[in-house]
């Protein structure tokens, strides 16, 4: 059997039609959930691109692995947080097994670049950059905009098929063709959504502006202060509603830009007379603000449902039901133990997530109590930021991020999310916790940490807080025979 998983960037769960967003066709995504099985409450263990990927892989909450943030140092060393020639990750197990295993896309954001050689069976060029040619806008947007990573409408002309996601799959195809004969794990990575917004006019134009609802946010003063510390540094309070509109709409477009090429994947599956044989995972590494609570891009410590939920679909014709959807919590780390079960490979005991197979089998039964993120990192390290980073980067419209942590240092220190079906705690090493009824404010606008009335509810979330990091420490190197 072969494995191949389309993992969108920054692609929130409410941005898709199959997710209830009335007006955002994805039509690849709904293909897939009328053919397989969607999980309508997924959430991601970090908010962010690295660390989230390697812990997807390898089945283990981030902490336990280390993974907390990007690198140790600036983007040119080898300090990637990343999987390394020896972690245990589904890429490791499958290898061993004697699968063709390869990445397509930011493979930098899954594996050590010099683990490539030993992990992959490597396709040259298999990211397109060396051909990519980047997308060209009709104008350059108002400065306010600029702010919030709005780079502006995509010329008519534009060749897509030189864009860097078309070249990924395009690749990822080839490998599919070359090892049709093989087993093979090709691990798709598509780089939209993510910011900067684009409007891709074939994607956006049968969006009307004026159907777009603008974003709900609560006033800036009674605002959590890592949000006031992002809203003040980015200084768009005075975005228009029709600003915030089009933000929306390009992001969305992004989203259906995404769902396209993953059709192309898809479609290339069936041509190859593979889909009963050929496992697909359709998912996103986290979610984006795109606009709610008057934020844009992610942030590391920001636990809204909007940058933790995120779709999770899998299709295998003949082995998974058709058109079911769990309506039951579920984590990313639960997708790697999933994986090996329906290949029929034992899975190894340095996994925590748990298996969706029994909800699947019975969408009722019990599966989890609640579901967990984290993000940020230790205090001692947000008093040392790169401050050349606009520099060494050359991405000018994300300074403004960097700028947050230089002057709000308290908005990247550690926090932590428990969330269950109606409420939500997120717990913050510097304070300002928060907490949600997620039943009468699913948008998440109101903080109840304080209110009296609720001390029982938060009192609850933080003891189950405290028994999943006692659960849940590193279990590695395993224990096989143990000696009192």
């Amino acid at each position: 059997m072969n494995v191949v998983w389309i993992t969108c960037d920054e692609m929130k769960a409410s941005a898709l039609g199959v997710y209830g967003n009335g007006s955002v066709s994805a039509p690849v995504s709904e293909r897939l959930a009328a053919e397989g099985v969607l999980f309508e409450k997924q959430f991601v263990q970090v908010p962010k691109c690295i660390p989230s990927r390697p812990s997807m892989l390898t089945g283990r909450y981030a902490h336990v692995d280390g993974l907390r943030t990007m690198s140790t140092g600036n983007f040119r060393n080898n300090g990637w947080m990343t999987l390394g020639e020896n972690a245990q990750s589904l890429i490791h197990w499958l290898k061993q097994d004697g699968y063709k295993v390869d990445t397509f896309g930011l493979t930098g954001h899954w594996i050590r670049p010099e683990a490539v050689d030993a992990l992959l069976d490597r396709v040259p060029g298999a990211d397109g950059s060396a051909s990519m040619q980047p997308p060209i806008f009709e104008e350059e947007p108002p400065e306010i905009m600029q702010r919030a990573y709005f780079s502006g409408r995509v010329v008519p002309d534009y060749d897509r098929e030189q864009f860097r996601d078309t070249l990924s799959v395009s690749k990822a195809i080839d490998f599919m063709e070359r090892h049709r004969q093989d087993s093979f794990f090709a691990l798709v990575d598509i780089s939209q959504p993510h910011p900067p917004y684009i409007e891709w006019p074939e994607f956006a134009d049968d969006i009307p502006l004026d159907s777009v609802n603008v974003p709900a946010c609560c006033p800036l003063e009674e605002a959590p202060a890592v949000e006031q510390a992002l809203r003040s540094t980015y200084d768009v309070e005075g975005l228009s509603d029709d600003q915030r509109r089009r933000i929306v709409r390009a992001y969305w477009s992004q989203c259906r830009f995404a769902d396209h090429l993953a059709g192309r994947v898809i479609d290339a599956i069936e041509r190859l007379g593979l889909s009963e044989e050929t496992l697909v995972i359709y998912n996103s590494d986290h979610g984006d603000f795109a606009g709610e609570h008057n934020c844009y891009e992610k942030w590391d410590t920001s636990l809204y449902d909007c940058i933790t939920q995120v779709p999770l679909i899998m299709r295998l014709p003949g082995t998974l039901p058709a058109g079911r959807r769990i309506s039951a919590l579920t984590e990313q780390v639960d997708i790697a133990p999933t994986v090996m079960e329906l290949l029929g490979k034992e899975v190894p005991p340095s996994v925590q997530g748990k298996s969706l197979l029994p909800l699947i089998n019975d969408p009722d039964s019990p599966h989890k109590d609640a579901v967990f993120s984290q993000g940020g990192v230790e205090p001692a390290a947000t008093r040392k930021p790169g401050l050349d980073y606009e520099v060494q980067l050359d991405l000018s419209p994300y300074w403004n991020k960097q700028r947050t942590l230089i002057e709000y240092p308290d908005a990247l220190v550690r926090a932590h999310m428990v969330r269950t079906e109606h409420y939500k705690l997120v717990y913050r090493l510097a304070g300002d916790h928060e907490f949600y009824d997620l039943r009468n404010d699913p948008s998440e606008l109101e903080n109840l940490y304080n209110r009296e009335e609720f001390c029982n509810e938060v009192a609850k979330l933080e003891k189950r807080l405290l028994r999943f990091f006692v659960e849940n420490q590193s279990q590695d190197p395993v224990i096989d025979e143990l000696w009192a």
